[in-house]
């Protein structure tokens, strides 16, 4: 004789299946799988800025993970992938100071999901630190007298060997290179000369041009 087969009732579950649904219900997240793979990150310096005049900078940080999160994820920093700072709470910013010294500057982070789990490989970004101000421009005019009461001309020159130069600016004074504007600073671009027509000279007066410059750091 075979066991009779019970049908069960139309409308109700089992306990086994009440209690799956009930567990995937409370616990969406858990997964039979623990979590083993790190998070993924990036890094940037100054919001992509190229060059900076300054060591104090700010870190732009990026981090997920599609396991435990990033929520108490950690993050630790170092200027050259082998010293690293202490591991603190991750956020999306961070003030750091870059490694004494001109020239480019690389800076390496390293995350951590809640887990646990650290980034074998660090991100990192680069930028050029130029703390030096670029050398004072060297000025020559069209000569010591001119027949045109409408236009002067000059050109300059300028260097700076870290982060070039980005913008060069000239005024035109009366009487002294203190005197009364006669044009106030204007840029030239990274222009080397200008010849600067619609003027009213008086004859018999002396005209100067001032020029300065600006590197890629913004420093003049």
């Amino acid at each position: 004789m075979f066991p009779r087969m019970t049908k069960p009732k139309p409308g109700k579950m089992s306990k086994g299946l009440v209690f799956f649904l009930w567990f995937s219900l409370v616990f969406p997240a858990l997964s039979l799988a623990a979590d083993k793979t790190p998070p993924t990150g990036s890094i940037t310096i100054n919001s992509y800025a190229t060059y900076t005049s300054s060591a104090s900078v700010s870190l732009n940080l990026s981090a997920s993970d599609k396991g435990s999160g990033m929520k108490k994820g950690k993050a630790r920093f170092s200027n050259d992938n082998y010293n690293w700072s202490s591991a603190e709470n991750y956020k999306s910013s961070k003030s750091w100071t870059l490694s004494s010294g001109e020239g480019t500057k690389t800076v390496y982070a390293k995350f951590c999901d809640a887990k646990g789990n650290w980034m074998k490989s660090a991100s990192s970004d680069s930028i050029i630190l130029d703390t030096s101000n670029p050398s004072k421009p060297t000025v020559t005019d069209s000569g010591s007298s001119t027949s045109s009461t409408s236009g002067l001309s000059a050109s300059w020159s300028s260097s700076d060997t870290t982060s070039g130069i980005a913008e060069y600016q000239y005024q035109i004074t009366r009487d002294s290179t203190t005197g009364t504007a006669v044009v106030s600073w204007t840029s030239a671009g990274t222009s080397a000369s200008v010849v600067k027509t619609g003027l009213s000279l008086t004859s018999g007066k002396s005209y100067y041009f001032g020029v300065k410059a600006k590197n890629g750091a913004g420093l003049w």
